[in-house]
């Protein structure tokens, strides 16, 4: 093996401050099949963690006739690929998120307009420690959009049906510490969470022309917005990445007719005062079709985004910022999914037919050309059929693709 892979992938984005970096050095990668996963029962991979030696899946089986349909979590041994536990959940609910840790494996099952289950089990063994039920209290009906942990922090972003609102849950507290904000209709996409509080980009609701602080921090109960107050177009896109004592905020504002072009801005602002650091960068997007915004945070401090459509498929060239200014760089010749970075390298995907995958690695210039950066592309490996859709994670060594029934774990 030429590459040296460290780190875990603890949350949905990498870490719970969202950065989805792994930290690696790869020589002279010659990608190759360390071992792969299949699904022995009909079912559907919904989520991966990764944590010391340990690679745990959480899936949901096909429903049977009786429509019971409980999460089954598997452990693997990230050397070998081989199972060492596997666990059926009690409650007839699919897994919505799963946040992973060196001591407690944490669970969060639902469904649309069924109770929300909390479980904890160890890492590796999947022996249980305790199960939870969120509070309904503040709404008909909930469904977990994500979750994030620090220590005995869990913050939950629920999604609720009262309109233009979300639902922030500190599920680790004994009272269920709960915040409603109100954020348009769909567009909350990437929170995080830092120093046991939560950060949550903003937008403004429908039929409002108030302006809005692009963020706000929410520790407990208490609700401190973050920068001066923007003016935003109804579809804006945010979203935020924390890191080195600092936070994130990339916004995507429509300047076109139709959407189709978006002006991306990255503020970064101290996590402490919650001054913002520096002027803003900002850079134009051709993104038709656009509903979601991704973030990768590279060793260096530079923040990437890239715009995607519903379906986790690129619709955007990448938007590049740091100290020194931002630029827009296109990631190869056809459209490639940003992923993590592993190292100073960027991996990227796209979908081929019949299920397979062509996963990539890219080097960025480090320094500006007359016609822009470039990404060089260093090392490509094309899998076999493993479903779509297709995610990528990273750590205990390995590079994690993730398909519909098949994890398949990569050596570089």
């Amino acid at each position: 093996m030429s590459g040296l892979i460290l780190g875990d992938w603890t949350h949905r984005r990498g870490d719970a401050g969202g950065s989805r970096a792994v930290s690696a050095r790869i020589l002279n990668p010659k990608p190759r099949i360390a071992w792969r996963y299949d699904l022995p029962f009909d079912g559907r991979i919904e989520q991966v963690r990764v944590v010391g030696e340990v690679v745990t899946i959480a899936a949901t089986p096909t429903i049977a006739h009786s429509g019971w349909q409980h999460a089954e979590v598997v452990t693997l041994n990230a050397e070998s690929g081989r199972v060492m536990s596997q666990r059926r959940l009690p409650d007839p609910v699919p897994p919505s998120t799963m946040i992973a840790s060196v001591t407690q494996l944490r669970i969060i099952a639902t469904r649309a307009e069924e109770p929300a289950f909390l479980y904890a089990l160890t890492p590796g063994s999947l022996l249980p420690v305790s199960r939870s039920q969120l509070e309904e209290s503040d709404c008909a009906s909930l469904d977990i959009v994500d979750a994030w942990g620090e220590g005995r922090e869990l913050w939950c972003h629920l999604d609720t049906q009262r309109r233009n609102t979300r639902l922030f849950v500190n599920a680790a507290n004994a009272k269920q510490v709960r915040v409603s904000l109100p954020i348009a209709s769909g567009l909350v996409r990437e929170p995080c969470c830092a120093d046991g509080a939560l950060f949550v980009p903003l937008s403004p609701v429908s039929g409002s022309s108030d302006a809005v602080h692009p963020c706000v921090r929410v520790l407990g109960k208490t609700v401190t917005p973050i920068g001066e107050p923007l003016e935003f177009r109804q579809k804006t896109m945010a979203a935020v990445l924390a890191a080195d004592g600092a936070i994130h905020v990339v916004i995507a504002d429509p300047v076109s007719e139709g959407g189709r072009t978006l002006a991306v801005s990255l503020r970064v602002f101290d996590r402490q005062s919650l001054l913002q650091r520096g002027v803003t960068r900002t850079a134009e997007l051709f993104a038709p079709g656009a509903e979601r915004l991704r973030l990768v945070r590279r060793p260096s401090g530079e923040l990437l985004a890239q715009l995607l459509d519903a379906q986790m498929a690129a619709r955007s060239d990448l938007f590049l910022a740091d100290d020194e200014g931002a630029e827009r760089l296109q990631l190869g010749n056809k459209p490639y999914v940003a992923d993590l970075a592993l190292g100073d390298q960027l991996v990227a995907h796209r979908e081929l037919d019949q299920g397979r995958a062509l996963v990539v690695g890219f080097e960025l210039d480090r320094r500006v050309r007359i016609l822009g950066r470039r990404a060089s592309l260093r090392w490509s490996f094309e899998t076999p059929p493993v479903g779509s859709p297709v995610a990528l994670y990273a750590g205990a060594g390995h590079l994690f693709v993730r398909g519909a029934r098949t994890l398949i774990a990569l050596d570089l």
